[in-house]
């Protein structure tokens, strides 16, 4: 076993004060934005380690001197520390309890918040006028900024944790870009096997002005992306999910959030939020899943306005 820890220190990244040691393999990126890719990864990897400020990437976590035990203070993000019986180990998770307890907060406001404030608005007032919908929009931004500061102020961690700033900017806006035809085709194919944008729901939507509806859709690609992409699937993994099923329950949630338009709604979510969904999985780069989020539904329900008929 020495042999092979050995093994994995030679082949493994090892993080010791911000400077990357030794690297698995070539990614094809500069050595800087491997640097900021490796401290991101290293925020929520299952096999990270805090100590005295200082990140450190260990080998994995069924080594026999290790064991995956307590949350930290970073929100529940698992940490690798020795394997303990005595008290000391207890105290060390007593005091993870608050933190651990305000990212399932935060969890749920990502999951629930903007169907839950929608819902209210819709009960409130069936046929909402410009106003309560401008309103309602503002809700949901606040929610997201809300969110924005329990990943700062209270869990302690970089937006890097969430997929913010895990990539060079052109490198986002070309991934977006991409994406967001990828997706804008399959929306189309959907829309006209569905016969999506037929129903009431839809007339009631393109009776809003054209800034709000703008508004709407800026705001759906920010803090969907934000809510069931960036953080949703980052927290419950840290919470000790698998990555894999953490995306799973994320998109189910975000295609049932749908539900108020219909059926052939749910089932475009669903496909374009998988598309969305792989995509964040395999890049890590939520500033590229926003952009093409937004692209897509801008192209759909703000540009035919802009276009004289």
């Amino acid at each position: 076993m020495s042999r092979f820890r050995f093994f994995w220190e030679r082949v493994g990244t090892i993080i010791v004060e911000g400077k990357v040691v030794g690297a698995m393999g070539a990614s094809g990126n500069s050595p800087q934005e491997d640097e900021d890719i490796a401290l991101a990864g290293a925020v929520l990897t299952p096999a990270a380690i805090q100590e005295e400020g200082k990140w450190k990437i260990r080998g994995p976590a069924w080594l026999p001197e290790y064991d995956l035990r307590a949350r930290t203070a970073g929100g529940g993000v698992p940490t690798i520390q020795p394997r303990t019986g005595d008290a000391s180990q207890t105290t060390a998770n007593q005091s993870a309890a608050a933190p651990a307890r305000i990212t399932w907060i935060g969890l749920f406001g990502a999951l629930f918040g903007s169907v839950v404030i929608r819902d209210i608005v819709r009960l409130i007032a069936p046929d909402p006028s410009t106003l309560v919908v401008a309103v309602r929009e503002a809700m949901i931004l606040a929610s997201a900024a809300g969110l924005l500061l329990v990943v700062r102020r209270l869990e302690g961690l970089p937006f890097t944790s969430i997929g913010l700033g895990t990539s060079r900017w052109w490198k986002s806006v070309l991934w977006g870009l991409l994406t967001s035809i990828l997706c804008g085709g399959v929306a189309v194919a959907l829309a006209k096997a569905t016969g999506y944008g037929q129903g009431p729901a839809s007339a009631a939507f393109d009776r809003l002005p054209s800034w709000l509806i703008s508004v709407i859709v800026f705001r759906a690609g920010i803090v969907e992306e934000l809510f069931y992409r960036g953080y949703a699937i980052e927290r419950m993994q840290a919470l000790g999910m698998r990555r894999s099923f953490a995306a799973v329950v994320s998109l189910v949630v975000f295609s049932l959030g749908h539900y108020a338009g219909g059926p052939a709604n749910i089932l475009i979510a669903l496909v374009l939020g998988g598309i969305l969904t792989a995509f964040y999985l395999w890049r890590r780069d939520l500033v590229a899943n926003i952009l093409a989020h937004t692209l897509v539904d801008f192209v759909a329900n703000v540009l035919p306005r802009l276009i004289p008929s």
